[in-house]
């Protein structure tokens, strides 16, 4: 599987960063509301007030998108699984408790990411 790093550009200045916020911000409401087809590169360009030129300067192209945002999402619930379920929470907890925490985090990321 190809890393990120080949798939988008991480930008360095904070103007970069928030232009690539609203790239996924409006990806993922295209995404809940009209699927794959819904979210034409078109349409994202448009309501996230960007540019093409500015969408190529981060991905390669819509399915460098798609993967960037997928991998973002990985790392939001590899985040959360690591802070719910250390070590030493694990430890301490009962199998009920390990479950019910995977099951809430699931939970709250798709509510966080419904697409």
């Amino acid at each position: 599987m190809e890393s990120s790093a080949t798939w988008m550009r991480e930008p360095e200045q904070e103007r970069s960063r928030d232009t690539l916020r609203r790239i996924f911000e409006v990806t993922e409401t295209l995404l809940v509301e009209g699927g794959v087809e819904g979210a034409s590169l078109t349409e994202i360009i448009k309501q996230a007030n960007t540019s093409t030129g500015a969408f190529y300067s981060r991905f390669r192209n819509k399915d460098g998108l798609f993967y960037a945002l997928h991998e973002r999402f990985l790392a939001d619930a590899e985040r959360y699984m690591a802070d719910a379920l250390s070590a030493e929470a694990i430890e301490q907890l009962t199998l009920l408790e390990i479950v019910e925490r995977v099951v809430v985090g699931n939970i709250a990321l798709y509510r966080a990411h419904p697409g």
